[in-house]
């Protein structure tokens, strides 16, 4: 069985990726030779994420690839171990002139020295990504890179929502602006209309008043004074 993982420019980002194992390891705690298989893998790996990487090499993708029977002579030969971990650094940190371009890197490592093998080939190459996607396939960092598309995505709708909410929220607001000057401009009218009635109505009760007046100022003579000596 062959274990992968990929390394790249942030390696050092893995480090959050090995606390979110339930059972964290306590190297200063426990050696190598005390760990279970699978505790050794995850140090191992959390070895690898931590080895800087060179500037140059930043856009190349890196798959490092060990198997059982790997691991298990690492676990039992910490020189074997340390071999591996240099070889790994070493390559991270050459420097390399065409390095803007990027390269595809595949290691892949064995029971011992000789069972090593390395290669790469620039981005450019024909059925390079095809050749990297079919020698990386369901890597460690394949499955990484999955997980944050996914959170990407997650993410992303998200934000959509967000906006969406605020688009709402903002329409909501024209609205209730719209309603507080209709409900501004309806008071004024109905002040203005019923200033208006006040004042017909107080010029309507003044020409009634002036009619009775008159009509009360008016004598009637009698008959008595119409009649002649």
């Amino acid at each position: 069985m062959r274990n992968t993982i990929i390394a790249s420019y942030g390696t050092k980002s893995y480090q959050n990726f090995f606390n979110e194992y339930e059972k964290e390891l306590k190297i200063e705690e426990i050696s190598p030779k005390e760990m279970t298989f699978e505790e050794y893998k995850k140090y191992i790996y959390q070895k690898i994420s931590e080895l800087p990487i060179h500037p140059s090499n930043r856009n190349d993708f890196i798959a490092v690839q060990i198997s059982d029977a790997g691991f298990r002579a690492m676990k039992a030969d910490p020189e074997y171990e340390k071999w591996v971990l240099d070889t790994l650094q070493r390559d991270f940190m050459c420097y390399d002139p065409w390095g803007s371009s990027g390269k595809y890197v595949i290691h892949s490592f064995g029971a011992s020295k000789e069972a090593y093998r390395g290669e790469s080939w620039r981005m450019e190459e024909p059925d390079g990504k095809d050749r990297y996607n079919q020698k990386s396939k369901n890597s460690f960092w394949e499955r990484k890179a999955r997980r944050r598309k996914q959170l990407k995505e997650q993410y992303e709708k998200l934000l959509r929502k967000r906006l969406l909410e605020k688009k709402f929220y903002e329409k909501k607001i024209y609205e209730r602006k719209l309603q507080q000057r209709k409900y501004e401009t309806d008071v004024i009218e109905n002040k203005i209309t019923a200033n208006q009635q006040s004042k017909e109505w107080y010029q309507k009760k003044q020409w009634k008043a002036t009619t009775l007046y008159e009509e009360s100022s008016i004598i009637e003579m009698p008959d008595t004074m119409n009649l002649m000596g």
